[in-house]
């Protein structure tokens, strides 16, 4: 019974790990976005009219006076100016760190699932399963050549 439960920990690890790894996918994706918003941004000029999402699918029309700097948020209502250059960089290393937080979750979960092969192969070859579904015969009848 214990390696029965250990193998429902590690699947229910297993899911929470790859649930993290699309939010990973997700947030890696929207940093691809911003980047590229950010290479047409640089072509803009000044006094060009562009829309500025105000909330998620909601925009308003605006006129463009700065195309070299931004307005980072970059934590606890502070907010720093940055040029495109500078955004750019700091949303490259944002995409290379979830890049080698993703890889580090991927061998987590290989070495979970490899562990959890190995206790169902565990649990299949002994007797502590409980019910049929293991594929035991738990009847245990020997059969005897009495003649």
């Amino acid at each position: 019974m214990q390696k029965y439960i250990e193998l429902k920990m590690l699947d229910q690890q297993i899911q929470e790990m790859q649930q993290n790894m699309q939010q990973l996918e997700t947030q890696r994706t929207e940093i691809i976005a911003v980047q590229q918003a950010l290479d047409e941004l640089k072509n803009e000029k000044k006094g060009t009219e562009i829309l500025v999402s105000v909330a998620s699918g909601i925009f308003m029309k605006a006129v463009l006076s700065d195309s070299e700097n931004l307005i980072l948020n970059v934590g606890n209502g502070v907010a720093v100016e940055k040029n495109v250059e500078q955004t750019s960089e700091i949303l490259e290393r944002q995409r290379d760190e979830i890049t080698k937080v993703e890889h580090e979750y991927s061998e987590n979960i290989d070495g979970m699932i490899e562990k959890a092969m190995a206790l169902q192969a565990e649990m299949q070859s002994s007797d502590e399963c409980d019910d049929d579904s293991c594929g035991h015969d738990h009847n245990h009848h020997e059969e005897s050549d009495e003649d």
